[in-house]
């Protein structure tokens, strides 16, 4: 099992307490361990539910690893959701693949057969540390945000390989 992290907000910011916001992760489809004290133990698709906080909107969420299981696997996401017709479900046509505990996006894969779109090229990273998202074309300024006086600003630009 793997802890994945994330925040579920509206495009302006707003946390969606008033729109009775849930998320389902549900496996692309049955499977079954391959290796590990839980060899030979069956996965269905059974659904795992998580409501995020009413204040906040992050979520918190505990999921089987799907790097030891028989078959590829990933996890599909619904989102649902109220609106003021009623009920909505988003289907983002992302490959989940849950590893490691850590935030959701770093568990995305983009650019498969999936996902619905590649990495955002417009996006350009700032920061001294090379950033654990930065995708295929994606750029990252090796720079310090909040302090450029920094001596360990390089100017230098790179692009995700």
């Amino acid at each position: 099992m793997a802890v994945q992290t994330g925040m579920l907000r509206d495009l302006v910011g707003a946390v969606m307490a008033s729109r009775s916001a849930e998320l389902h992760f549900r496996i692309n489809d049955t499977n079954i361990y391959a290796a590990g004290t839980q060899r030979g133990r069956i996965i269905p698709t059974a659904v795992y539910k998580v409501t995020p906080d009413q204040t906040t909107g992050e979520f918190s969420i505990d999921l089987p690893v799907v790097g030891v299981l028989l078959a590829d696997a990933w996890y599909i996401l619904e989102i649902h959701w109220q609106d003021d017709a009623g009920g909505v479900t988003d289907f983002p046509q992302w490959q989940i693949r849950v590893n490691s505990a850590g935030n959701l996006v770093d568990s995305i894969v983009w650019g498969s057969a999936y996902a619905r779109s590649g990495a955002n090229l417009s996006l350009i990273w700032l920061s001294l540390p090379e950033p654990l998202g930065l995708r295929k074309g994606q750029l990252w300024w090796k720079t310090d945000p909040n302090n450029p006086s920094n001596p360990a600003n390089t100017g230098l630009i790179y692009r995700g390989l």
